[in-house]
């Protein structure tokens, strides 16, 4: 029977086949918004889009900001690429309350590092290392909540403190404060300074522990003592360590060289502490060996006001979790937040490089989101993140560079607490679920001469395909895949098929390139205003009537005379999928949960989104039965009616959906991930590989599903099972 290329794209059909059964397997829960036989529970959500703190004004940011809050807004002090240090003052609602940052230091320091800060009940301190004169000391100037600096220029605290350039450790005892320092041969050195900022220790500080492998101290107190965390080089197993040592407010080292709080295998690194009102939360990123796990993740352990460490073995706290900007800790309530980027090293080089994500810790040590907060998920970096409490409010500011702005800048977000009802289940420990090596081993794997990694795919039949990604298009004929294009504009995330003599495909710069059936035809670029401008996805009713997301909320349109033109969504978040049925009901994903669609005439934001994660691919099998995958794991159902979280036992990011039916339909996305649907329950299947998985497309003919499966590595994964047909049509995306 012939293959029917439109079904699929433009028609809702009927399709009527018996597929081969597959032993299901159990899949564990993810909690789900508004469920029956729910409870109310307090969750952390993202109030509004990222806002600047710091732009781009000829003073380009660098490194990691600080976050204090004065009981009413916060202060975010930064550094810039000249090494001034500025500053702005936010409202809990995310508000700026300086027109012009604030002047801290300007034109004194020869080189110097992000600063810290803290607040005494009266006025904000911010330190931070600098060098002036060729000599490294500490520096520190009060700034007042009404934004006014009472020591321009700043104060220097310290006098042959030799501190390296790095950022210094702060917290207030209620008295006086506690800095704390790596030097320049590696110690960690620390002096208390009163409101006035008057050294009260000797001038170079005292030391705390002496082992010159010490590094990145972070301080919290706990009412009676302080805590200093860092990690450093003693460590028996060969790798770093994390240590820390009490210091009583009057400056008495309680643990001379620091105890013990994590010695595993590999290196155990970057370290930061908060205080939850009962115990220490200790967090770091921690590189032991987990088989396939080659990111690095983040753990915790708490530890007792009288150093007893209360979790040996640690907790983890999330995967993929690396950099060399420490995590960031900070306790409110009965709580802690931890906050992190996330990098993706092998995702490509110019899609999503790294994201900042939180998650929350009671004081018990369990995990209170099952799903890491979304705080900045952007294409390109956002890093170096921290975050500060305020009334049920934390801001978190971090440094990024995306397509909001390109060089360097400071942005923040503003997380709420809110009761929400959910599935109950209790408090737990992240259990980073894999889906491999469960269900049916049915995929075989394919050799391609893949340049960086495959995000795009379509299918004409079993035994014509095409795979797209860095520079290239992969085409597979009579069992092999050939490299059969190069792409001037380099990176393709998008493809849609009109049939096999009308190909587009789109990536960075907004380029597009077309097929005719003979040749590949590049359109060139059509970049707005910089060279973040992707192209994610392409939907088409027709062959005049495409549509393209891409960042930013931006929208593409062709209709097959002009080019293409752009246009606004009206939402300020990455567009990453769209799909549709017809040219008057289309779908568009993205950031944030959101989820758009066009009647026709205009695109509307849909409401009643049950989540706040990245949204990354849509799929459907008509207009009542509709697919969406993203972050963590997320998986949405949409049945003509109401939008409803379906469990997928994963946490893994989901970036890819496809399906031939409402009972056949595929998942797909990092650590090697593959789900399949079979109408009831979503299963994991054994990919047979560990490498990151970004499209899944297939094709129905001649009574065979053929599924393929591409990302990260050299390989493509092939599925095909035989189907008992009545009615084969063809369906793709």
């Amino acid at each position: 029977m012939a293959d029917i290329h439109w079904i699929g794209k433009t028609l809702v059909v009927l399709v009527m086949v018996c597929l081969l059964a597959v032993t299901p397997s159990q899949v564990s829960s993810i909690e789900q918004l508004q469920v029956p036989d729910a409870q109310a529970t307090i969750v952390v959500v993202p109030v509004g889009p990222n806002f600047p703190i710091a732009l781009d004004t000829g003073r380009d940011v660098k490194g990691k900001p600080g976050v204090a809050f004065d009981g009413v807004n916060f202060l975010v002090p930064y550094i810039t690429q000249s090494n001034d240090i500025y500053a702005r003052r936010v409202n809990q609602q995310g508000l700026l309350l300086d027109a012009q940052a604030i002047s801290i230091s300007i034109g004194l320091n020869q080189s110097a590092y992000p600063p810290s800060v803290g607040f005494d009940g009266v006025n904000y301190v911010v330190v931070w290392s600098a060098t002036r004169n060729g000599v490294n000391e500490l520096y520190a100037a009060r700034v007042t909540p009404a934004g006014i600096v009472l020591d321009p220029g700043g104060r220097q605290i310290t006098s042959g403190g030799n501190p390296k350039i790095r950022m210094p450790g702060v917290a207030f005892d209620g008295t006086n404060y506690l800095v704390v320092w790596r030097t320049n041969n590696d110690n960690i050195y620390a002096a208390r300074v009163s409101p006035a900022l008057v050294n009260l220790d000797a001038p170079a500080g005292f030391p705390i522990a002496i082992t010159w492998s010490s590094y990145y101290p972070s301080v919290a107190f706990d009412g009676i003592n302080y805590l200093v965390v860092w990690h450093d080089g003693r460590s028996s197993s060969g790798g770093w360590s994390i240590y820390g040592a009490r210091v009583t407010p009057q400056g008495n080292v309680l643990d001379p060289g620091g105890f013990v709080i994590c010695d595993e295998p590999m290196n155990q690194e970057h370290s930061s502490v908060g205080f939850d009102g009962t115990n220490y939360l200790v967090a770091w990123y921690d590189w032991r060996p987990k088989g396939d796990q080659i990111f690095g993740s983040i753990y915790g352990a708490r530890v007792s006001p009288s150093g007893n460490v209360l979790d040996s073995p640690a907790f983890q706290i999330a995967d993929r979790a690396r950099g060399q900007i420490q995590p960031n800790v900070v306790c409110g309530g009965d709580e802690c937040l931890v906050v992190w980027n996330t990098d993706y090293p092998n995702v490509g080089t110019e899609f999503r490089l790294s994201d900042v994500w939180g998650r929350r810790i009671s004081t018990t040590g369990a995990i209170l989101d099952q799903q890491g907060i979304p705080i900045a998920t952007a294409f390109g970096h956002q890093f170096g993140a921290v975050a500060g409490y305020g009334n049920g409010r934390y801001l978190v500011a971090w440094s990024e560079s995306t397509g909001r702005e390109s060089i360097g800048a400071v942005y923040g977000q503003v997380l709420e607490q809110r009761q929400v009802l959910l599935a109950p289940s209790g408090a737990y420990r992240a259990p980073q679920t894999s889906a491999r090596n469960l269900g049916s081993d049915s995929w075989a794997i394919e050799s391609a001469p893949i340049a960086s990694y495959a995000s795009a795919g379509l299918a004409f039949s079993a035994r014509n395909s095409y795979a797209f990604g860095v520079r290239q298009a992969l085409h597979y004929q009579n069992g092999t895949w050939r490299s059969e294009a190069m792409f001037d504009q380099g990176y393709i995330y998008a493809s849609w098929d009109g049939g096999s003599n009308n190909i587009w495909v789109a990536g960075w710069c907004r380029g597009f390139s077309h097929y005719d059936g003979r040749n590949w035809n590049g359109k060139g670029c059509f970049t707005s205003h910089n060279t973040w401008d992707i192209v994610t996805a392409i939907w088409g009713s027709s062959p005049t009537n495409l549509w393209a997301t891409a960042d930013r909320g931006h929208l593409l349109r062709y209709d097959g005379v002009h080019n293409w033109t752009t246009l606004s969504s009206g939402v300020p978040f990455d567009l990453s999928d769209l799909w549709g049925t017809l040219a008057s009901n289309i779908y568009a994903v993205g950031e944030r949960g959101t989820v758009l669609r066009y009647n026709g005439i205009a695109w509307e934001k849909q409401t009643g989104i049950p989540t706040y994660q990245r949204l990354n691919a849509i799929w459907g099998s008509g207009p009542n039965d509709i697919f969406v995958v993203g972050d963590w794991g997320a998986i949405l159902h949409y049945d003509g009616t109401k939008w409803s979280v379906m469990q997928s036992g994963t946490l893994q990011h989901l970036q890819d959906v496809w399906g031939l039916s409402k009972s056949e339909v595929y998942a797909v996305g990092f650590g090697g991930t593959i789900l399949r649907y079979d109408g009831n329950t979503w299963v994991a299947e054994n990919s047979g590989t560990t490498m990151d998985l970004l499209s899944v497309w297939g094709v129905l003919s001649e009574c065979r599903l053929t599924v393929w499966a591409a990302g990260s590595g050299s390989q493509i994964l092939k599925r095909e099972s035989p189907v008992n047909c009545v009615f084969l049509p063809m369906i793709h995306r």
